[in-house]
């Protein structure tokens, strides 16, 4: 597959419970990198912001589950949003009817302050890089950016026991796995 001089990319947050005092300097920092979109799922129902690459979509912890139960087959048990770490691989599948008119998506922690992210990933991208990550070899839990493929979207499946993972209510570091 070839990829367009700008391939489109978006950044998926999933945030339930009380917004932290830093978040709208996250997405401030966010909105400057304005080639990117990133989607906001919270629960917070006054979060409201007006960037035109910045979209919050209301979805309850029960609704995620009910999705994460139609798309993987999981039903999750958790009750600590920080649990909610482990599912980021997959989120190019729970999301996939999101992501659809996008050559990249990717998961990113609120508790970053972004530069000018824009102008790194579309240089690594235009090399075709399936997988771009903070740590070599590591998929990076604040901030990893996927190619949207089926294989790279289904690649959560390659982890160890990832349905025995998922399936625990405390958080075990998948979204932290090494890359195969």
């Amino acid at each position: 597959m070839t990829m367009p001089n700008n391939p489109k990319i978006c950044i998926i947050h999933v945030y339930f419970g009380k917004k932290p005092a830093w978040f709208d300097h996250f997405i401030h920092s966010c909105s400057i990198n304005y080639s990117i979109d990133f989607l906001i799922f919270t629960d917070i129902f006054d979060l409201c912001y007006h960037y035109s690459n910045i979209s919050v979509i209301y979805l309850s912890q029960k609704d995620l589950k009910i999705n994460i139960l139609d798309k993987l087959g999981i039903l999750p048990t958790f009750t600590d949003p920080y649990k909610l770490c482990d599912f980021k691989p997959t989120y190019g599948r729970i999301f996939d009817e999101h992501l659809k008119n996008y050559d990249y998506w990717g998961y990113i922690d609120n508790d970053l302050i972004l530069g000018d992210i824009q102008t790194y990933f579309s240089s690594k991208l235009k090399d075709n890089y399936d997988i771009i990550s903070l740590y070599s070899g590591f998929m990076s839990g604040p901030l990893t950016i996927c190619k949207n493929s089926d294989p790279i979207n289904y690649l959560y499946k390659n982890i160890d026991d990832y349905r025995l993972v998922l399936n625990k209510a405390k958080y075990k570091g998948m979204d932290e796995n090494i890359i195969r």
